[in-house]
């Protein structure tokens, strides 16, 4: 008996060590404090609990948060960081240190940690939120690797770009039908998708070429000229660019022309030549690519050409709707390009990539919730359906600021993006790292980033080494294989 109750009397000290000021006087009134917005005395209220218990980790974790909403990220990033260092998967620990490292601009780290939140808070209302927030950083950290490739580009030795790399650039519409200017994104895409199955192929996502199109000024219309396209093939480290047009020759026949472009100098596959009836125009994008294959000397497997034989959709329509969502989804306008992949896949109810496009979309519209307002609703406990209610009324906001403009005669400015909604500024200097020796190849393949279109999939390179951790062939393009993202954090 007189064991047992040591026992009890034991248990009771390690659970009161181990909560330690957590059940205190001082911890409760900083919660107080903290749920009401007066951060100050949360902060005065949390630093005399941590006096009392100086190793206790939520007091670390509530104090981090208090210096969080005073805006002093310095003070706040060291106790969320030792408090996630001894637990891991605290999802409140998770979702304010994934904060800070946004704040400071570290857009790895916090990808990294909105990943385990992700991960560890699969029941909570907020993890679509928290989903869509890393989708949004994904494509911020693109737009980065564009611009860090651009300063880099002296550097730039293009022997060692692979050759298995390619890219496939927009086409350009020749003909008189101005009603398919949408296929010169379309078309392009189709070719990524298609070309993306082959293993023996490292194609550039066609997100990633764009954003370095963006930065180049070539942006609006996604159109090369052909002074340009070598310098664009070492910017995204491809040893090879397909770039073509097209043309309606009649009201029924159509004409696709494929070219070739070496980064480094070489023997030019010949160029492909395709024409028929443009109710044919799919089974026409097929012959292309099996063609581009053929000029570049490899032979898919069965397999591969079996899935590139699959035809999305035959509906003329449709693609036209869906390519539509296309340039809307680069410009930002994520609520226009939904609508129009909605269209699509309404046209074709068999229509899988618009039905992808338009679960994408969904994402990149929460993505705009500002991380203030975001951080907001997380300490709400804002449930699926309000977070999706604020990220619309956000939307709206964005439109009616268009619609003012408009009719105060002003031109009219593209939507915001989710990078421009949550940073402004240009990279830091922490951010842009110069290689370390002359000649290494720096190419947005070899960024921080590797990502496919599909936005919470793709695979991150070690901040270190700048090689990838992890890295398994893609199906297609805008599917590829899931990945983790590990990178180290820093010391504090």
């Amino acid at each position: 008996m007189i064991r047992f109750l040591y026992k009890l009397i034991f248990i009771f000290l390690s659970g009161f060590m181990l909560g330690g000021c957590a059940s205190t006087g001082y911890f409760a009134k900083g919660e107080k404090h903290l749920e009401d917005g007066e951060y100050d005395l949360a902060i005065q209220a949390f630093e005399m609990a941590r006096d009392e218990n100086p190793e206790n980790i939520p007091v670390k974790r509530e104090l981090g948060i208090g210096h969080y909403q005073m805006d002093n990220i310095e003070k706040a990033f060291p106790l969320l960081l030792e408090a996630f260092l001894a637990d891991s998967t605290d999802g409140r620990t998770l979702f304010y240190l994934g904060a800070a490292f946004e704040t400071r601009g570290d857009i790895p780290h916090a990808m990294d940690i909105y990943r385990r939140y992700t991960e560890a808070e699969s029941g909570h209302g907020m993890r679509k939120a928290m989903e869509a927030r890393l989708a949004g950083l994904i494509r911020k950290q693109i737009t980065e690797d564009a611009k860090t490739a651009l300063l880099r580009e002296k550097t730039i030795n293009p022997a060692l770009i692979p050759d298995s790399t390619l890219a496939v650039l927009y086409f350009r519409n020749l003909g008189k039908n101005r009603d398919l200017d949408p296929i010169q994104k379309g078309l392009a895409d189709m070719l990524i998708t298609d070309l993306a199955k082959v293993a023996r192929l490292q194609i550039v996502e066609r997100v990633r070429m764009q954003k370095l199109l963006d930065e180049m000024g070539l942006g609006e219309a996604g159109l090369v000229g052909e002074t340009a396209r070598p310098r664009l093939g070492r910017l995204l480290g491809a040893a090879s660019l397909v770039h073509g047009t097209f043309m309606d020759l009649s009201q029924d026949n159509f004409r696709i022309d494929a070219g070739f472009v070496k980064t480094v100098k070489g023997k030019v596959p010949a160029p492909n030549q395709i024409q028929g009836k443009l109710t044919r125009f799919f089974g026409m994008e097929k012959d292309l690519v099996f063609g581009i294959l053929n000029r570049l000397g490899i032979t898919p497997t069965q397999a591969e050409r079996d899935e590139i034989s699959i035809i999305p959709t035959e509906n003329l329509l449709a693609f036209l709707a869906y390519c539509n969502g296309l340039d809307y989804e680069d410009k930002g306008q994520y609520q226009k390009a939904r609508e129009q992949y909605e269209r699509a896949a309404q046209l074709d109810p068999q229509y899988e990539p618009a039905e992808q496009a338009c679960s994408r979309m969904d994402g990149l519209i929460l993505s705009v919730i500002p991380l203030d307002r975001l951080e907001e609703l997380y300490a709400e406990g804002a449930s699926e359906t309000e977070v999706a209610e604020a990220a619309e009324t956000q939307t709206q906001e964005t439109g009616e600021r268009q619609e003012e403009n408009q009719r105060a005669g002003l031109e009219q400015p593209r939507e915001e993006s989710h990078e421009e909604t949550t940073a402004r500024e240009e990279p830091s200097q922490e951010t842009v790292r110069m290689p370390d020796e002359p000649g290494t190849t720096v190419s947005l393949v070899d960024q921080i980033l590797h990502t496919a279109e599909v936005l919470d999939q793709g695979f991150l390179p070690g901040i270190d080494t700048r090689k990838p951790t992890q890295e398994e062939n893609q199906s297609s393009f805008g599917n590829a294989a899931s990945f983790e993202i590990h990178v180290p954090l820093p010391q504090q």
